[in-house]
């Protein structure tokens, strides 16, 4: 599994409420090895699910200043039709790709859950070496419906907010191309991009805790 955030304390926020009682169910009867790429918080609380993975690699949020090369690469991203919006542009791709190499080396795989969008573009990357895994991509809200639905900034205008909004629609219909499933946690996240025929998403809401 990689994701961005650490899936505990079960309500700490979205990933972990949909993510801590599955991992804590799975783990009962399949090895698990979660990445996260890009914790926040300066501590993890200690978790009993934790205790149930295999392995368990948690990198903080990278803040160190990109380089030369990392900025304008980024740049030509961002001013691409065909790459990533700005809205969902990170820097340090390349270092998150080698930390994934990393963590993946010696392993095998059945299936791999990817988590969220912002580095979705390296799982293609990462491909060839994970042996045949079966993938599963997990966007859990639209980035298309998220940035339509946010007021326009004082700083972007109208014609670069429509040529973002517009990359960001074809770019969220290409991250679910090359993965064997998808979901999304609404039927409108799932509809926002995906009005032909060629694709398809799974919806798959949060449920409720009962204790």
């Amino acid at each position: 599994m990689v994701m961005p955030v650490a899936p505990w304390p079960p309500r700490h926020n979205g990933i972990s409420i949909r993510y801590y009682p599955l991992i804590e169910s799975l783990a009962k009867r399949h090895h698990i090895d979660l990445f996260v790429h890009s914790e926040a918080r300066d501590s993890v609380p200690d978790d009993t699910v934790t205790q149930e993975l295999r392995k368990l690699r948690i990198h903080p949020k990278d803040l160190s200043t990109p380089s030369i090369a990392d900025r304008v690469g980024t740049l030509s991203e961002v001013l691409s039709p065909f790459g990533q919006p700005y809205k969902f542009a990170r820097y340090h791709s390349d270092r998150v790709l080698q930390q994934l190499r990393e963590f993946i080396a010696g392993q095998h795989y059945d299936s791999v859950l990817w988590v969220m969008y912002e580095y979705r573009h390296l799982l293609a990357r990462l491909k060839p070496e994970l042996g045949g895994a079966r993938t599963v991509y997990d966007s859990i809200d639209s980035p298309y419906l998220h940035h339509l639905r946010e007021p326009e900034q004082r700083h972007t205008g109208k014609p670069w907010r429509a040529y973002d909004l517009w990359k960001t629609r074809r770019w969220e219909r290409a991250l679910l191309d090359d993965v064997d499933g998808a979901a999304y946690i609404s039927e409108p996240d799932a509809r926002a991009c995906l009005s032909d025929d060629t694709r398809s998403a799974t919806v798959i809401p949060n449920g409720i805790y009962l204790t």
